[in-house]
């Protein structure tokens, strides 16, 4: 009778089991930079969805105001509402009621550096205007000879709201500083607290997926992560509307 060598089996179990570990090993060590790039990559992602809203919102001041009496004048000057309007601009709308609904249409204005705003309101007139003030707002030209109007006595604020909005107008103009300009990105990239060996771009959709303006990744060879969400922004026009924006970072 032959007796098994199970020694000899013990050893070759051990063996195997130690190839199989190596094994193993072996493709953590390969896989594993990999999986930590792709998990930084998406915590960047996630920080740069925070940070790029952050820079594209901005405050947008909205005052409406009714007449005491309809006035005439169609040139007429409101003094400043608050002092930190001052040097932004405006959009002045006229705001009449149509059958239930509120139609507002746009008016001239200008901002001066007090903060006075003039408004030129053509021959029709309206009871309320409603003035929009952002830094985003281009300044606008001034009507001739306007009539001052005061407070309390022509005209009275019925509303003062101080809001935080995505701008489309600031979205626009750092696309297209990116784009121009290496070092503003660069500068960009450490206000943002983005590392050197990071990179990301953007694109700005309107509602029905056309794109308004986009930045980076041009010819980019890397694997790119990236997420698509809705937005609601503000454009030069003080119009709110729905959009999208896909960051990307590689």
């Amino acid at each position: 009778m032959r007796k098994l060598n199970k020694k000899g089996t013990h050893v070759g179990i051990i063996l195997s089991f130690l190839i199989f570990v190596t094994f193993l090993a072996f493709l953590y060590s390969i896989t594993q930079p990999a999986t930590r790039m792709s998990r930084d990559k998406l915590d960047l992602l996630d920080y740069l969805k925070v940070e790029l809203e952050n820079k594209f919102s901005g405050d947008l001041t909205t005052v409406i105001i009714s007449f005491s009496e309809q006035e005439l004048q169609t040139c007429v000057k409101f003094s400043s509402f608050d002092e930190e309007l001052e040097g932004l601009g405006a959009i002045v709308k006229r705001v009449d009621i149509q059958e239930g609904a509120e139609i507002e249409s746009k008016i001239q204005s200008k901002v001066e550096e007090n903060g006075d705003t003039i408004i030129s309101r053509g021959e029709q007139t309206s009871e309320k205007l409603k003035f929009y003030y952002s830094k985003w707002f281009g300044i606008g030209a001034a009507c001739p000879n306007p009539t001052t109007l005061k407070e309390d006595t022509d005209y009275s604020i019925e509303l003062y709201r101080i809001t935080n909005e995505i701008f489309g107008p600031a979205i626009i103009n750092i696309s297209q500083e990116i784009n121009a300009s290496q070092e503003y990105y660069e500068e960009l990239k450490k206000e943002l607290g983005v590392s050197l060996d990071d990179n990301f771009g953007f694109v700005f959709f309107d509602e029905n997926k056309n794109i308004i303006t986009q930045a980076g990744e041009e010819d980019v060879s890397l694997d790119v992560y990236a997420e698509e969400i809705p937005i609601q922004y503000i454009d030069n026009e003080a119009n709110i509307n729905p959009g999208f924006l896909s960051i990307r970072v590689w």
